[in-house]
């Protein structure tokens, strides 16, 4: 970008090689991106004997500098054009804010040359300021013709008064400048502002907002909130924000009456101060302070006298209403924030068979000082070894509260043997059941008593042998059902099929063998003993 050399341009344009292409959106592309140098508007006289042919959409592209904010008005010369490349550069014209022109010989490219620059220096300007108590502000301008509802151009307010604002042709606009800093945006309109050739329009727009200052303090400190702003009486938030980084944050707002909630969420429940009726006054700031105090509630958990696991759930005093939980499976003790008042603790200990619960009722919390607590449990060990034959083998195992059907725990020592089940300190009746003999047989151990740290330990034994039946017709082996019985008694104890090892209770049974194979599907009824 230069002042005119017409002879060192003539020189350029006689070492041109034309190719018979004409590339419409390079040229604006390699133009556009000298001028996003220059802060002025500029004007861009394209003249051109045809449409792209190079594969690019050159209207479309002057639509997107416009749009990115590259500051220029584009004028097309269409030199000896159809109708149908007209169309294409009346569409540049158009979108680049400027006029198109139509030549079709060298006399009328002159003219037409002449009529665009004259054109093109036919502008005024445009020079809207926003004011915010008594400060320049960047506000959006949206410029409309006069009396349309299309926006024809965006552009910003001037904040140096040595700009020149921005161009236009000269004509009657309406003017909207819009205060985004407000939530919602303010505005303030112009109409019918005329702009004339070669003379600049001003405007100010006077934005006379105030402040609201919110400090959140905890115990005294400087601490996190949220913060919701309303239009008084109203539910539906205008702005939100917190005070994690400004303390106090600062609402820049119209003038009005607004509603401010505060929501201070390290305590358990949270807490939340509302303030109503919050006035707003240009030029001035309303500064407000709130307040939260906190507590801690400091749980420490032992079990047999060492730090142990445990859940924790705190209430409101005399309610059901739970307002915090937590553990203390990782910090222990566990410290949990609380708004000052009067609390219930329950304590669950869930490493026993039952489950174990302390609550201790009406702990008072006070700000800024702390309460603690210390709650123990209790607990033993019962250790169940299953022998069968002298030998380790598996049975389940079901264990009561002593003296009722209440069962607690169940287990069997199919894996672990003996099989090791933490109780509660107490009594305790217990029922093991081996299942691999027929028929089952159960041992039931009353009143075990379970002390804490200690285990104790309970040894069970089995006895088992194993019945064979085969079964023959004419010497040959055959298919048989079993069905056993005690002697004399018509009531079956277990069933099975001859040919399989059967491991059986020592004891005296009848068998009933059913040759269903055989017609008539005949049988016998046999004594033994295992």
């Amino acid at each position: 970008m230069q002042a005119i050399d017409k002879k060192h341009l003539v020189d350029q344009i006689q070492a041109i090689n034309p190719k018979g292409k004409t590339p419409i959106t390079r040229s604006i592309r390699m133009t556009a991106e000298k001028l996003k140098i220059v802060e002025e508007e500029t004007t861009i006289i394209l003249v051109s004997d045809g449409k792209e042919t190079c594969e690019g959409d050159p209207c479309a592209l002057v639509k997107e500098l416009k749009e990115a904010g590259v500051r220029f008005t584009m004028y097309v010369i269409g030199f000896d054009v159809s109708k149908e490349e007209r169309t294409q550069l009346e569409c540049m014209a158009k979108a680049g804010d400027g006029q198109y022109f139509t030549a079709k010989n060298a006399q009328e490219l002159r003219l037409a040359a002449k009529a665009a620059i004259q054109e093109s220096q036919n502008f005024g300007y445009l020079k809207i300021f926003a004011l915010r108590n008594g400060k320049y502000i960047s506000a959006r301008v949206d410029v409309l013709n006069h009396g349309k509802q299309e926006t024809i151009r965006s552009i910003h307010t001037v904040t140096d008064p040595s700009r020149p604002g921005a161009k236009l042709k000269p004509g009657a606009y309406d003017v909207m400048v819009i205060d985004e800093e407000f939530s919602p945006p303010q505005k303030v309109a112009f109409s019918e502002l005329t702009v004339e050739a070669g003379r600049t329009t001003e405007k100010t727009a006077d934005f006379n907002g105030g402040s609201l200052s919110v400090e959140v303090l905890a115990n005294g400190k400087k601490e996190t909130a949220s913060l919701y702003l309303y239009p008084a009486g109203d539910s539906q938030a205008l702005k939100t924000a917190d005070t994690s980084r400004d303390n106090p944050a600062t609402f820049v707002l119209i003038p009005g009456i607004y509603d401010l909630r505060v929501v201070y969420k390290k305590v358990r429940p949270e807490i939340e101060r509302r303030l109503s009726n919050i006035e707003i006054v240009a030029g001035q700031v309303n500064e407000k302070r709130v307040e939260f105090g906190e507590g801690k509630l400091s749980i420490e958990t032992i079990v047999n006298g060492e730090k142990g696991s445990a859940g924790i759930y705190i209430f409101t005093a005399g309610s059901s209403n739970r307002v915090a939980t937590g553990d203390t499976s990782r910090d222990n003790p566990k410290i949990v924030a609380l708004d000052p008042g009067t609390y219930d603790l329950e304590v669950v200990y869930r490493g026993t068979k039952p489950e174990s619960k302390r609550r201790i009722e009406g702990i008072e919390i006070e700000a800024g000082k702390v309460s603690e607590k210390r709650i123990e449990f209790g607990e033993g060990k019962l250790s169940v070894e299953v022998l069968v034959n002298d030998e380790k083998g598996s049975a389940g195992m079901y264990i009561y509260e002593t003296g009722t059907n209440n069962r607690i725990a169940t287990g069997d020592t199919s894996r672990d043997n003996p099989k090791v089940i933490s109780l509660n300190s107490g009594n305790y009746d217990l029922k093991v059941v081996y299942r691999k003999a027929i028929p089952e047989k159960e041992v039931i151990i009353e009143n075990l008593q379970i002390a804490q740290g200690q285990t104790t330990p309970q040894k069970v034994t089995y006895q088992e042998g194993t019945l064979n039946v085969k079964v023959t017709s004419g010497g040959s082996p055959t298919r048989g059902g079993l069905s056993f019985y005690l002697p004399g008694e018509s009531k079956r104890v277990a069933t099975g099929n001859a040919g399989k090892p059967i491991k059986m209770q020592p004891g005296q049974y009848e068998v009933v063998v059913k040759a269903y194979k055989l017609d008539g599907k005949p049988e016998k009824r046999v004594p033994f003993t295992i």
